[in-house]
C-alpha cells in the first residue's frame, strides 16, 4: 500500500499541466450543471408554486395548496421559491438553467480560493480538490435550496479560515449575512450553519492530545459571531418556527423509508460507494501525508459531516465540503507552488482560450436548452386532461406522493405531494396525513374508509398505486395513458 502511495504521489507531483487547461475543466463543470438542469425533480414543481403564491398572495402561514384545512405551515423555502418563481416566469427553464450554473460557479470560485488558503497557495492541488469535490456535486445539484445550502457552507468555511489564518475580526461579519441567507432560503439547514462553527470555536483551545492539536486564536469574536449568526436566524417570516422546523421534520421513520435520499449510506448505490470510497483515502492520506497532528477543528468538522453522510443519503454533499477541503493541508507539503512560464505566444493562446470558453458558454445556451422538459412529467398529460375537463377550483383530487407538486402547479387541490414533513402532525398541528398516506400504501390499508372519508371527485392513479383494488364501486375510469388513469366518483 506504501509503495502504490509513492507511485501515486510521483505522478501527482509531476503533472503540471498549464493553467488554462485546468479553468477549462472548471468551465466544462458549469457547463454539466447547466445541462443537468434541463429536467425539473418533484420538489420543483411546488418550489415554483410557491414562489408565485409569494408574488400573488404574501407568505402564507396556513397551507393553501392541498385539500386539508387549517394546516398550520411554515414555506421554509420562500425566498428560494420566489427566486425561482421570478427566473421562470420572467426567462423559462433557460433562467433557471443559467441560474444554476452561476451559483455553481461562484461555489467552485470559493471552494477553489478557500482550498488554496488551507494549502498556503498551492495551485495544482487547490485545484484537483476542487475539480473532484464539484466533480461529485453534480451529482446532486438540482433546482433545489440545496444549491443555496452548498455555497452558503463553503463560503462560511472560507471567512472561518480567514479569520484563524489572518487574526481579523472583520471577516466574521458575513456570517451573521450567510445566517439571515440561509434562514430565508432553507430554514432547516440554517442549524447545519452553526453546527460549523463550534468546531471552530473548540479549536480556539490551546490543546495537545496525542495526534490532535488545538490551535488557539482569539476566542472572543467566534462567540460574538456566534450569537449575532443566531440573532440573525430569527429574521424571517416565521421566527422561531423557522429554526426549529429541522427537530420537527427531520429523523422521522416514515420520511426515512418513503424518501430514497433520506435512507441511511448503503454500498448498493452510487453515492453510498462513493462516500465509502472517500472515507478510506482520507485515512491513507492522514496515515500517510500528516506529518505534524491534526488540527481539532478539522477532525471536529470530519467527525462530523461524516456522520451525516452515514445517516442520509441527502447529506453527501455536506459530507463532501466538510471533508474534502481538509487534504488541501494534509497534502500540502506534497506539492510545489506554481511557477508561471511565460512564453512569446502566451498572449495569442490565452486570446484562443477566452474564446473557445465562450462559444461553449453560447453553444450549451442554445443547443442544451432545445430538450423538452415538461414530457419528462408522468403526470403531464392526466392532469391537463382534468383541467381542460373539469372545475379545478372545486375539484378534491387523489394523487400519490410523487404527483402532487406538478397538479398543485397546475392549480389542483390534492390530497399529498412531496413536502413530507408538511403532513405531519408535529408540523400542521392537525393530522398526520403521511401516516396515513403510509399505511394506504406501504401496509395496504383497507381504501375503502379512505375513500369514504375523503369523497375525492377524481383519483389520478398510477399502476402501483393500493388504491386501485378499491376505486371500481363508486369511480369509473375516464381516462388512461401508459403511465397515468382517471377516475371519476360516479354521480348518484
Amino acid at each position: 500500500m506504501k509503495k502504490f502511495m509513492n507511485t501515486l504521489k510521483n505522478i501527482i507531483k509531476n503533472y503540471h499541466p498549464p493553467k488554462y487547461v485546468i479553468f477549462s475543466i472548471f468551465i466544462i463543470l458549469i457547463l454539466l450543471a447547466f445541462y443537468k438542469t434541463k429536467e425539473f425533480d418533484n420538489d420543483t414543481w411546488f418550489l415554483l408554486n410557491h414562489g408565485r403564491y409569494v408574488f400573488e398572495h404574501g407568505i402564507p402561514h396556513i397551507e393553501p395548496f392541498t385539500i386539508h384545512e387549517g394546516f398550520k405551515f411554515v414555506m421554509q423555502q420562500w425566498l428560494t421559491s420566489s427566486i425561482f418563481w421570478i427566473l421562470y416566469s420572467k426567462i423559462g427553464i433557460l433562467g433557471l438553467q443559467l441560474f444554476v450554473a452561476v451559483i455553481f460557479a461562484i461555489t467552485i470560485y470559493f471552494l477553489y480560493k478557500l482550498c488554496m488558503l488551507v494549502s498556503k497557495q498551492k495551485f495544482y492541488l487547490s485545484s484537483a480538490i476542487t475539480i473532484i469535490t464539484c466533480s461529485l456535486l453534480l451529482i446532486q445539484t438540482v433546482l433545489r435550496p440545496q444549491l443555496f445550502d452548498i455555497l452558503i457552507l463553503v463560503m462560511e468555511l472560507y471567512f472561518l479560515e480567514l479569520y484563524v489564518r489572518k487574526e481579523k475580526n472583520k471577516y466574521l461579519i458575513a456570517l451573521p449575512i450567510l445566517s439571515f441567507l440561509l434562514i430565508n432560503l432553507h430554514a432547516s439547514m440554517w442549524f447545519m450553519l452553526v453546527a460549523f462553527i463550534i468546531p471552530y470555536i473548540i479549536d480556539s483551545f490551546n490543546l495537545n492530545l496525542l495526534f490532535i492539536k488545538g490551535t488557539g486564536y482569539k476566542k472572543t469574536p467566534l462567540f460574538i459571531a456566534l450569537l449575532l449568526v443566531i440573532l440573525a436566524g430569527f429574521i424571517n417570516p416565521y421566527g422561531l418556527d423557522s429554526i426549529t422546523y429541522v427537530f420537527r421534520s427531520y429523523g422521522v421513520g416514515i420520511i426515512n423509508e418513503m424518501v430514497e435520499e433520506m435512507n441511511s449510506l448503503s454500498l448498493s448505490t452510487l453515492i453510498g460507494k462513493i462516500e465509502i470510497l472517500l472515507m478510506f483515502l482520507t485515512i491513507l492520506i492522514c496515515i500517510f501525508y500528516k506529518k505534524s497532528r491534526i488540527k481539532l477543528r478539522y477532525l471536529l468538522l470530519y467527525l462530523g459531516v461524516a456522520y451525516l453522510g452515514l445517516l442520509q443519503n441527502r447529506n453527501f454533499s455536506i459530507f463532501l465540503i466538510g471533508s474534502m477541503f481538509c487534504m488541501s493541508e494534509f497534502l500540502s507539503p506534497s506539492f510545489k507552488e506554481y511557477v508561471r512560464k511565460y512564453k512569446s505566444n502566451q498572449q495569442h493562446i490565452n486570446i484562443i482560450y477566452i474564446f473557445v470558453c465562450i462559444c461553449l458558454i453560447v453553444y450549451s445556451t442554445f443547443i442544451f436548452n432545445n430538450i423538452s422538459f415538461e414530457t419528462k412529467v408522468e403526470v403531464k398529460n392526466a392532469v391537463d386532461y382534468i383541467v381542460n375537463n373539469y372545475d379545478v377550483t372545486t375539484s378534491k383530487v387523489y394523487t400519490s406522493y410523487n404527483d402532487g407538486g406538478y397538479a398543485e402547479f397546475k392549480g389542483l387541490s390534492c390530497y399529498i405531494d412531496p413536502r413530507a414533513e408538511l403532513f405531519l402532525r408535529a408540523n400542521n398541528k392537525k393530522e398526520n396525513i403521511l401516516l396515513e398516506y403510509y399505511k394506504l400504501q406501504y401496509l395496504n390499508d383497507n381504501g375503502v374508509p379512505f375513500l369514504a372519508k375523503y369523497n375525492f371527485d377524481l383519483l389520478i392513479l398510477d399502476k402501483w398505486d393500493n388504491l386501485k383494488n378499491y376505486k371500481d364501486k363508486n369511480y369509473k375510469l375516464v381516462y388512461k395513458d401508459e403511465n397515468r388513469e382517471v377516475y371519476e366518483l360516479k354521480k348518484e
